[in-house]
């Protein structure tokens, strides 16, 4: 400031400055009491009072009624102590709005340091605190449907609403989501799947009661807040009206769309200690509706919150295990049922949890829907089975090949063909050692384009595809046309009714003619009892995978498992020799005694 006035000074034209300043900020200037002694035209221009209007009062007549009394207090007390002031102020203008400033200001100080005014220096902001507020409450409204998105009803929880004067502590958090959402999209385009939620969220509205707010949370799922003007116990009945609603008929075009919608709800008032985690548990109990089927309602209960923390605390136990070596790969040996030989192994993830002992996959599948955890279990389970693949061939124990389960995690960058190459490489193993298993389910994700390039590669670089669960889905004929695919496998489901004759019977008799007919190799997986063998043996099933023949054991067991197998198949088939030799011979006496009693 003081190389301004030097400067000011050495010019001597004052006013060009005086205009400069008018251009660019509104002055204004006090005495030591405050009252306005000096006014440019800016500060008029801001505020809309003339100059004579303002000389001779105070601030006060500016003052917008939106700051408290303390705000006024601790800037007085920062000017009147001799130092700078700066802040944002909203003013009231004279014709009623209010604007916003941000403001400056600087005690006088005479030849002796004392305070004898004011100066006030203050820039227009309204259009930017304007923009902010409007960013600030775009970023809480839905674009589509102009309601509530999740920020904003996080806030809105948060605030306490609810609780407001009038609410009912009874109120409830529900989540909703579309059945069969995207179906709509995929057959309509997303243009029709907009306006069937716009008619969803007009209809959700229309039954709303005074005070009840609805929000999007985006796709196909809605949350509301519901329960002002009802009692807890009338909370269902009213979410069962509101799926009647949703499911009259939507007119999509020419043609109509009938919606049903699973809903999950949990009251205000149910322990959870803030808004996300409130939203966390009517996301246990829609999740729970789903899983029910769909178009159901279910309400957050203690068991649900008690099987969530178990499922989090055993997340959490898996990350803790992968550092701590908790997690072992067995192996389930493979059989040719030609040369009742083993060929390959899978390789199957299991993990001595320090509580619950040796536990596989079903015990612990929500670690294997987390995609970081599943990602690293993967990356272990293909570093830790071909090294010992290399250490078997190097040794003469075992010369086949092994199989690993992949799953979309694995896809989600492109590095896995060359992270498979890397570890073959360390070892002196070619592609051809590993076979590859991949399920349907990795297929109906939206990037499925991803996991197909990806297989390619592999199939390119020599890996064997083979396709796990085969008969479970609904597509699994298109993928055995579309895939690089050279063997199935058939599930397990199929085979436990063989012996029962039937459909079952049918469709496995059916799936190897068709793998054949194509040029694949069939593995029947589940194999428990001899007569499931021999079925399937007769079936011209190339390999036979199962406890009957071997369990899935570590590393260490494997030659032992080997050779049980090995002597199951060889006793099997020199008992089928044995029943065959047997009836042969009752045929062959049969016949001579009837010979004997005709010579007679």
């Amino acid at each position: 400031m003081a190389d301004l006035v030097s400067l000011v000074r050495a010019d001597h034209d004052f006013d060009f400055w005086l205009n400069a300043m008018d251009q660019v900020m509104g002055l204004a200037i006090t005495d030591l009491d405050g009252v306005i002694t000096y006014v440019n035209p800016k500060f008029s221009a801001m505020c809309g009072y003339p100059a004579a209007e303002l000389v001779g009062r105070s601030h006060r007549v500016l003052n917008s009624g939106f700051h408290p009394p303390a705000f006024f207090r601790d800037m007085h007390t920062t000017i009147r102590s001799g130092s700078v002031w700066s802040g944002t102020i909203r003013d009231r203008a004279r014709n009623g709005r209010t604007f916003w400033v941000a403001t400056t200001i600087l005690p006088q100080l005479d030849r002796e340091g004392r305070i004898y005014g004011f100066v006030s220096c203050r820039f227009d902001i309204t259009r930017e605190i304007e923009a902010g507020e409007t960013m600030r409450r775009l970023a809480r409204v839905d674009p589509l449907l102009g309601v509530l998105n999740r920020l904003g009803l996080r806030e809105h929880i948060e605030a306490g609403a609810c609780k407001e004067p009038g609410g009912s502590a009874d109120c409830a958090l529900v989540l909703l989501d579309l059945d069969n959402f995207k179906s709509v999209n995929d057959n309509f385009g997303h243009q029709a799947g907009d306006r069937l939620l716009q008619e969803v969220a007009a209809r959700l509205s229309m039954v709303l009661h005074v005070g009840d707010v609805l929000s999007r949370f985006g796709g196909d799922e809605f949350a509301l807040v519901v329960g002002h003007s009802l009692e807890r116990c009338d909370i269902e009945h009213f979410l069962a009206d509101l799926t009647s609603v949703i499911e009259v008929p939507i007119e999509i075009g020419i043609t109509q769309v009938i919606m049903s919608a699973s809903i999950g709800f949990t009251f205000l008032d149910g322990g959870a200690s803030n808004a996300e985690t409130l939203i966390g548990h009517a996301d246990l109990a829609l999740r729970e509706a789903k899983r029910a089927g769909g178009r159901t309602i279910r309400r957050v209960t203690p068991e649900l919150l008690q099987d969530a923390r178990r499922r989090s605390n055993l997340i959490l136990d898996a990350r803790q295990g992968l550092g701590r070596a908790e997690f072992e790969v067995f192996y389930q040996p493979i059989f040719d049922l030609a040369r009742h030989e083993c060929v390959s192994m899978e390789a199957l993830i299991r993990w001595r949890h320090p509580l619950l002992g040796l536990i596989g996959p079903a015990v612990f599948t929500d670690v294997l829907r987390n995609f970081e955890l599943v990602s690293a279990i993967g990356r272990f389970v293909r570093r830790e089975m071909i090294q010992a693949l290399g250490a078997w061939r190097r040794s003469g124990v075992f010369s086949g090949r092994i199989a690993i389960n992949l799953t979309v995690a694995d896809f989600k960058t492109t590095s896995l063909t060359r992270e498979l190459l890397h570890l073959l490489h360390e070892q002196g193993l070619d592609a051809g050692c590993i076979i590859l298993e991949v399920t349907e389910t990795m297929f109906l994700d939206q990037k499925d384009n991803v996991v197909r390039a990806e297989l390619a590669r592999l199939a390119h670089e020599g890996f064997e595809i083979a396709f796990d669960d085969f008969g479970t889905g609904f597509a699994s004929l298109t993928h055995l046309k579309e895939l690089p695919l050279s063997r199935l496998k058939i599930d397990r489901s199929f085979i436990a009714d063989l012996e029962n004759g039937g459909c079952d019977r049918d469709i496995v008799g059916g799936i190897i003619d068709i793998a054949h007919r194509l040029g694949m190799k069939v593995v029947a997986e589940g194999i428990e009892t001899t007569m499931q063998l021999e079925i399937l043996r007769a079936m011209s099933c190339d390999y036979a995978q199962g406890f009957l023949l071997a369990s899935p054991v570590c590393g260490c067991d494997v030659p032992s498992e080997l050779e049980r197998g090995r002597l199951t198949l060889r006793a099997i088939a020199l008992e089928k020799k044995a029943q065959e030799a047997g009836t042969a011979a009752g045929k062959d006496g049969g016949s001579a005694n009837f010979a004997h009693i005709t010579a007679a």
